[in-house]
């Protein structure tokens, strides 16, 4: 299965593991990150867009070492 993107291309990090695990090691505070994301958009069905399910969501991230997409971007596309 491949998921396509294109170079250069964007996607909300709040959505996808790569972004997941960039805001899980990142240093912002929590106001911070509030101000920095502004409105959580969902993408689909599955996007997390509540602030705080997200900050559960990046300490789940930090304390397994990995973070998780499920069909948050594009449904049908998870990641690790």
């Amino acid at each position: 299965v491949a998921a396509y993107s294109r170079v250069g291309g964007r996607a909300a990090a709040y959505c996808v593991a790569s972004g997941k695990a960039l805001l899980a090691a990142a240093s912002l505070d929590v106001p911070a990150l509030r101000q920095r994301l502004g409105t959580l958009v969902a993408h689909t069905k599955n996007s997390i867009t509540d602030f705080d399910t997200l900050l559960g969501e990046l300490e789940r991230t930090r304390s397994r070492g990995y973070a998780e997409n499920r069909e948050e971007w594009r449904l049908g596309v998870c990641g690790l």
